[in-house]
């Protein structure tokens, strides 16, 4: 549903990158935060598997759309190739 690599909004303004789904959690993927939800950049970015963050009751880490890299201007390319080449 959300396809590897694509920028999505989260419900509490955050950004995040796609980089895994499950089967079974296609609607809550795993995803590399990009910005907080005040728009903030995060260094060090985090992974989060927004099925672990639904499980534990946390509001706010549901999908709410997803986002336009250009318009964020956020190069999702060169962020992934800066964190899968940094581990």
């Amino acid at each position: 549903i959300y396809p590897l690599s694509s920028l999505v909004r989260l419900q509490n303004g955050a950004l995040g990158v796609v980089i895994s789904s499950q089967e079974e959690n296609r609607l809550k993927p795993v995803l590399l935060m990009v910005r907080g939800p005040r728009g903030e950049k995060l260094m060090p970015r985090r992974m989060v598997n927004l099925a672990v963050m639904e499980a534990q009751g946390l509001n706010g880490w549901g999908i709410d759309a997803i986002a336009d890299p250009q318009a964020e201007e956020i190069n999702v390319r060169g962020i992934l190739v800066e964190e899968f080449r940094l581990r």
